[in-house]
């Protein structure tokens, strides 16, 4: 059985027009939160999907793969247990993303 998780992250965001440089200061990488079944785990990367077909859930649809570096918070909603991805906590300071592995297991009420 797939896990159904609840994902907090941050997208990249761009600006089309052409603006004055002191414009971009709120030009920051957007926070998202994407709730689905959690489809794959890696050290680079995670895998959710918005809907899961078939009479074994063996068909994904609506897949998102998101950076590991990119990505805050990973709630385990049938545990209730919260995932925290540190470096990605600090974005508004450093928009890079965070190195593989960087994370550690809190479980709180709010969610960290």
């Amino acid at each position: 059985m797939m896990r159904k998780v609840l994902v907090k992250w941050v997208d990249a965001v761009s600006h089309d027009n052409t603006v004055h440089i002191d414009e971009i200061k709120d030009l920051l990488p957007m926070p998202v939160r994407t709730l689905g079944y959690l489809i794959r785990e890696e050290n680079e990367f995670v895998i959710v999907a918005r809907d899961l077909f078939g009479v074994e859930d063996d068909h994904p649809s609506g897949l998102i793969t998101i950076p590991r570096g990119c990505l805050v918070d990973m709630k385990d909603l049938d545990s209730g247990e919260w995932t925290t991805f540190l470096n990605a906590r600090t974005y508004i300071n450093d928009p890079g993303c965070a190195p593989p592995g960087s994370i550690h297991i809190i479980q709180d009420e709010d969610g960290g």
